[in-house]
């Protein structure tokens, strides 16, 4: 074998040269951060959206969340249905520049309503991305391997995160004291537009990319197994506890990462008594240096772990890491000083994203090739409805109903993390056997 020549893989179908594979991986991670970023950008522009429109809080959660995630969840089922009959490179084309349109949208909304389909088209455009890329990397890196090539684009959203505050963040900065941007065609119109037209606009270089490098061959082998049905449900009828098993690990670990996002800022001002401003610095910090990082490294440990233990392959990332949930836990509300709970908001957040990268891996083992595209956009659909309803509202339930003290916010999210550690490492102990006879069948 020659470094740099395409091999064939075991359905004898040659997987692209090293080059072009990392070409379309990066390309990949570039669109993840910028769907990231024109996902968050809005975050930032809060305060302008209440004055301009004159919300409430309840409406804007409403455009940060509700409009996205439920079209981005809903969104992501059709898709991946046609992520598995037709050409994925064209389909994220299509959701890139969906998606831009409607983030540029959101800056020449003139009402609420505007504002929430702009909003819910964002969700839409963006849920073309991560099944059909997920299927590609699939294609372009053999099995020991495509771990971390997964966890590159998983590190994109934590980069795409970071950008989004810090990019929008100049952007305000070297507009402040002004109220208003000249622009070609538009006129003078409002700084915060402005940002929302700037970051909607970065997508025309993302298609210019998507655009060099044509869609990798697929790998279709084990068609034989649906019995010439490529039906994802008809498949998992054979071991439905598998898969139900493994969309409720997916969801439990969502959940855990998202309370912890969500209410870290709360616990750093209500516990540990810093200013906003102080508390965004630091968890912007832990952040990038828990997602970012722990995304990369359960790629790494994933692929390790599927060529040294080939039995239950990428599945004991989970048996190994998912404990660690707890262990964060524990470090939020002991020994209750400062550097202990960002400690554990950082622990969390790593092994969330180790874990969430090694998801699609591990379902990729799982199903045929055929099914890809929707084995993941279900398990996409299922993990963020379930994150996007609990994940807000669990912290909450708890200081009103069990704790009822709002300064408790820290033994809030404690629960939170310990209950999910508990139940996804008792599913994926009860659910090995399963995996390893699934995983055998595939190979097979």
């Amino acid at each position: 074998m020659h470094a740099g020549v395409p091999q064939p893989g075991a359905d004898g179908v040659a997987y692209p040269r090293p080059g072009l594979a990392w070409q379309i991986l990066l390309t990949l991670f570039l669109a993840t951060v910028v769907s990231y970023m024109d996902r968050g950008i809005i975050a930032l522009l809060v305060p302008d959206l209440k004055a301009e429109f004159g919300l409430t809080d309840t409406q804007v959660s409403f455009v940060q969340g509700l409009a996205y995630s439920a079209f981005f969840a809903l969104g992501s089922i059709p898709v991946g249905h046609l992520v598995d009959r037709f050409n994925r490179r064209n389909l994220i084309i299509f959701g890139v520049s969906f998606w831009s349109c409607a983030t540029m949208a959101c800056g020449l909304a003139h009402s609420y309503p505007q504002l929430l389909m702009a909003r819910a088209g964002v969700g839409l455009g963006e849920a073309c991305l991560i099944p059909a890329a997920y299927s590609i990397v699939a294609d372009c890196f053999t099995p020991v391997r495509r771990g971390r090539a997964m966890s590159l684009i998983v590190a994109g959203t934590a980069v795409g995160g970071v950008l989004s505050n810090a990019l929008g963040g100049l952007l305000l900065k070297a507009f402040s004291g002004r109220d208003h941007v000249i622009i070609p065609l538009l006129g003078d119109i409002e700084v915060w537009r402005f940002v929302f037209l700037v970051f909607g606009s970065s997508g025309a270089i993302l298609v210019v990319l998507l655009l060099a490098f044509r869609e990798p061959a697929r790998r279709i082998r084990h068609v034989a197994v649906t019995h010439g049905r490529s039906e994802f449900f008809s498949y998992a009828r054979r071991s439905p506890f598998l898969f139900i098993a493994v969309f409720a690990i997916v969801s439990l670990v969502f959940t855990a990462s998202s309370v912890t996002s969500l209410w870290v800022l709360v616990g750093l001002v209500r516990v540990h008594h810093l200013k906003m401003s102080d508390a965004g610095i630091l968890t912007g910090a832990v952040h990038l240096a828990s997602y970012g990082v722990g995304s990369l490294v359960g790629g790494v440990i994933g692929d390790v772990l599927a060529r040294v233990e080939p039995r239950y392959g990428r599945l004991n990332m989970w048996l190994y890491g998912i404990p660690l949930f707890a262990v964060g836990g524990i470090f939020l509300v002991w020994p209750g000083t400062l550097f202990a709970y960002m400690f554990g908001i950082w622990l969390i957040s790593f092994v969330g994203a180790a874990t969430a990268g090694a998801a699609y891996p591990i379902i990729y083992d799982i199903v045929p090739a055929d099914l890809r595209g929707r084995s993941v956009a279900y398990c996409i659909t299922i993990a963020n409805l379930v994150s996007v309803g609990l994940g807000p509202t669990l912290p909450a339930l708890l200081n009103d109903r069990v704790f009822y003290d709002e300064g408790m916010i820290h033994y809030s999210l404690m629960t939170v993390a310990v209950a999910a550690s508990l139940i996804a490492s008792g599913l994926t102990v009860a659910v090995r056997y399963r995996f390893a006879r699934a995983m055998a069948a595939l190979s097979g």
